[in-house]
């Protein structure tokens, strides 16, 4: 991989747990082996794209998520929201996101006491 670490394999872990199954649970539910499962969560083999996007898919998270480049696995879940929003309320919603960015730099400078 490129210059980061590659965190599927714990992220794979980590999801499998907190939707409590087993390797085998996991792998009759998407159609693989456990064999499969258990060589993608040990890094002994990397899922392609289409496999990334299935885990991503089943564990409602962004391929972001299992990449290790977000940490917060709800982003996915901010995006679809945002994508079927009218023009009108995405309007709103970007002033909105203007008047949060200028309260934080405030709150920022006064926890700072600049």
């Amino acid at each position: 991989m490129n210059d980061f670490e590659n965190k599927i394999p714990d992220r794979l872990v980590l999801l499998r747990k907190k939707h409590q199954l087993s390797q085998y649970e996991l792998a009759e539910k998407l159609g693989f082996s456990r064999s499969l499962i258990a060589n993608y969560e040990q890094g002994r083999r990397e899922p392609d794209c289409k496999t990334l996007l299935i885990f991503a898919s089943f564990y409602n998270v962004s391929v972001d998520f299992l990449f290790g480049r977000v940490d917060s696995e709800s982003d996915i879940f901010i995006t679809d929201s945002v994508a079927s929003l009218s023009d009108e309320s995405m309007g709103d919603l970007q002033k909105y996101i203007k008047l949060l960015k200028i309260r934080d730099y405030y709150l920022n400078k006064k926890k700072k006491g600049t």
